[in-house]
């Protein structure tokens, strides 16, 4: 998975880029990708603050009504939700601001005319790659208690689009 690798070098071009070839696929393996990000604990840690970074930004857009349609609105909903989480006020908090989180916004930006399917399909990765998380992560695991009631179960499900 080229999106392992590119975190590994930490370039945000290379992770866009990266992201982009990943998830365009109609038969992306969600289980298999999350395993490999979860392998290597620095590459599962930059990835979680890349989620949090997304899931602001795409709630954002959610709440102002821009950057989304039919294509990802599920995935903007279901951050706009995943933002009244513990984890994310927590994740969020502007004195806990690492390189890290900077580079993930700077990636997020980048992100953001990418197409829509595709950040429906990105999205389904990082929902996933959270609710696997939940066994190492004690306010993750509160945060997708919450969405299961919510939401729904399964919310983490993007539909195909």
């Amino acid at each position: 998975m080229k999106l392992v690798e590119a975190l590994a070098n930490g370039n945000p071009k290379e992770i866009v880029a990266a992201v982009e070839e990943d998830v365009n696929n109609l038969l992306i393996q969600y289980e298999k990708m999350v395993k490999e990000i979860q392998e290597n604990q620095e590459i599962s840690q930059k990835f979680k603050i890349l989620a949090t970074q997304w899931i602001a930004s795409a709630a954002q857009d959610y709440e102002e009504k821009w950057n989304y349609d039919g294509r990802n609105e599920y995935s903007c909903m279901i951050c706009s939700k995943f933002m009244e989480t513990c984890f994310m006020k927590c994740s969020m908090a502007p004195e806990l601001e690492t390189d890290d989180m900077k580079t993930a916004k700077k990636i997020v930006k980048q992100m953001a005319g990418m197409h829509r399917t595709l950040k429906q399909s990105f999205s389904g990765l990082i929902f996933r790659y959270l609710v696997a998380e939940v066994e190492s992560d004690h306010v993750l695991e509160e945060a997708v208690t919450y969405m299961n009631r919510t939401v729904r179960v399964g919310w983490e499900f993007c539909p195909m689009i």
